[in-house]
């Protein structure tokens, strides 16, 4: 049974392209620009630390191990 619940960062990424689109087609009044914004630029910078938690990381023993004979 799926969780409804909660919300992912999948989800969080599919709310800021959902603010994008409702940008691009005039959906917020002049007023309610400044709300939809702020909260836009805490979204993508939260996102981007999110991206940033989740990549890769090098691992040290590669580079250790290149140059060792056996």
């Amino acid at each position: 049974m799926e969780n409804t619940n909660s919300i992912t960062v999948a989800d969080l990424a599919q709310i800021k392209a959902i603010v994008e689109i409702a940008c691009e087609r005039g959906a917020f009044r002049a007023p309610e620009m400044k709300t939809v914004g702020t909260i836009y630029e805490r979204l993508s910078s939260f996102l981007e630390a999110a991206m940033v938690e989740v990549a890769p990381q090098p691992s040290d023993d590669v580079h250790n191990t290149q140059g060792e004979s056996r």
